[in-house]
């Protein structure tokens, strides 16, 4: 991970004000560090290596800055903020555009040429020609700023699921963008406070609704978006879609043909994150998203030099363990894995680090386990690494998800919720559909109560808190806060 920043504030701003921000996120980018300040006139602006801070006292209206993990093209040519057409236009990216090889080669053929062998270049490029296009064509994931200066604009998107963060400030005539949250408060007048909205929802359901975050006046840029900031007047921007699950086009074929398709996707998406100049390990659960990525992993990496090391995460208790799963699938290699072992005592140890890391509340203790082993990796000299993350939600692997199936079948053809209980109690089926259905069905029946709002919910309410319904209280039919405050 990189980490981006910078500032548009026509009333102007110091270089010190972009290193502070910039600085604050060090721990994601050990491999770089570089900044740009424009006045608003010139024709390029001015790059500042890092090494010549001391020697730079500029003010501007637009600064960036860049902390740099390096993974393609590890030469000083990927170091940012980038720019090309003599400086007109420049970029700070976090993230992996695992196409850029193929889109190089594209804009080549349509004339273009390049003098490094970075995918940043290839955005800027993509950008050239395609403008705000280019988005739609990127397979990877970011969170990226370009600066038009023809245009007078600043230009933010964010790959299609969010799996790179990128925050923004708006206020006063000046816009802000960040990787992390606790970069904005390096800022003169921006002050941490907490926003009671996102904070009552997270209580209540498990969830804060993005764009909100937990700190007041500070949102999370939406996926799958793009949106225009002007330089000149900056305010708060109005992401446009490049991409929507909703607007997907179904088509209906054969149970053989999805199960072609999903393999070679699958092999394809493996095969494309493997681009790297470092090396890349794999977190492994013992799963079957985890483990099918370490197989191909694997088998895509035969007769080639090198290995690909494992991590992942153990407990003394048994019944958290996955050490048999994970074993099972490194002895099918021939090989080790590598273990972190979170403990109780270790997260009281870790918590004010990994809060703070984390900017946020994390959903679950699990992130906690995921902590561990992305220090193990580390610890192992391994920056990129492959997980399952996002497998549960692509093939609904979560027992919340799969009720909601058989909810639904329950209205349009009961009789294959007959057949998923019959086929469970079958030889080979499973089993814990039955043996999971009943506590499942107590913990769903204690968030319908919701008695956690007796505590909190009413000394809000007269504070002026405005609640709305999310996606976890309407797939779930949970009742409506305004009803159940009237209870109260």
């Amino acid at each position: 991970m990189c980490g981006i920043c910078g500032w548009v504030r026509p009333s102007g701003l110091e270089l010190t004000d972009i290193v502070g921000m910039n600085r604050i996120a060090s721990h994601r980018g050990p491999d770089g560090e570089g900044y740009w300040l424009w006045d608003g006139q010139s024709c390029a602006g001015e790059y500042i290596a890092s090494q010549n801070l001391h020697e730079s006292q500029q003010s501007g209206i637009v600064g960036l800055g860049h902390r740099r993990l390096a993974i393609i093209d590890l030469t000083d040519d990927g170091l940012q903020p980038m720019s090309m057409d003599n400086g007109r236009t420049w970029i700070v990216f976090n993230g992996e555009i695992y196409n850029y090889v193929e889109l190089r080669a594209e804009l080549i053929s349509l004339g273009h040429q390049f003098h490094t062998k970075t995918d940043t270049e290839v955005i800027l490029t993509a950008y050239k020609h395609w403008g705000t296009d280019c988005f739609a064509r990127f397979n990877g994931m970011w969170g990226m700023v370009i600066v038009d200066l023809q245009k007078r604009r600043l230009v933010l998107s964010r790959d299609r699921l969010g799996i790179k963060p990128l925050y923004f400030w708006a206020k006063d005539g000046a816009f802000m963008f960040a990787s992390e949250i606790k970069q904005f408060f390096t800022a003169n007048g921006v002050k941490a406070r907490a926003n009671m909205d996102a904070i009552i929802e997270y209580i209540d359901t498990g969830y804060e609704g993005p764009p909100a975050t937990f700190f007041d006046g500070i949102q999370a840029f939406p996926p799958g978006r793009w949106a225009e900031v002007s330089i000149d007047r900056p305010e708060t921007p109005c992401p446009q879609p490049f991409w929507s699950p909703e607007h997907l086009e179904l088509s209906r074929i054969s149970r053989s043909d999805a199960v072609d398709q999903t393999r070679n996707l699958f092999k394809d998406a493996v095969k494309l994150r493997l681009r790297s100049d470092v090396p890349v390990g794999v977190c492994l659960s013992g799963g079957l998203d985890s483990s099918a990525i370490y197989a191909h992993m694997k088998l895509q990496q035969a007769g080639s030099e090198g290995e690909i090391l494992s991590f992942s995460a153990a407990f003394d208790d048994r019944r958290f363990d996955e050490r048999e799963y994970i074993e099972t699938v490194l002895k099918a290699f021939g090989e080790k894995g590598n273990y972190a072992f979170p403990t109780g005592e270790s997260f009281l140890e870790d918590s004010d680090r990994f809060i703070y890391q984390h900017d946020e509340p994390p959903g679950s203790l699990s992130q906690y386990a995921a902590w561990t082993v992305m220090h193990l990796a580390r610890q192992h000299q391994v920056p990129v690494l492959l997980n399952g993350q996002g497998g549960d939600e692509l093939f609904s692997g979560y027992w919340p998800a799969y009720y909601q199936f058989l909810r639904q079948k329950l209205t349009h053809a009961p009789w294959q919720i007959a057949q998923h209980m019959l086929g469970a109690l079958a030889p080979g089926g499973n089993e814990t559909l039955i043996t999971q259905l009943p506590p499942h069905l107590r913990q769903y029946q204690h968030r319908k109560k919701r008695n956690n709002r007796s505590y909190v919910l009413p000394q809000w309410q007269s504070r002026g808190f405005t609640a709305k319904k999310n996606w976890a209280t309407t797939v779930q039919k949970l009742d409506s806060i305004e009803y159940r405050m009237n209870e109260i």
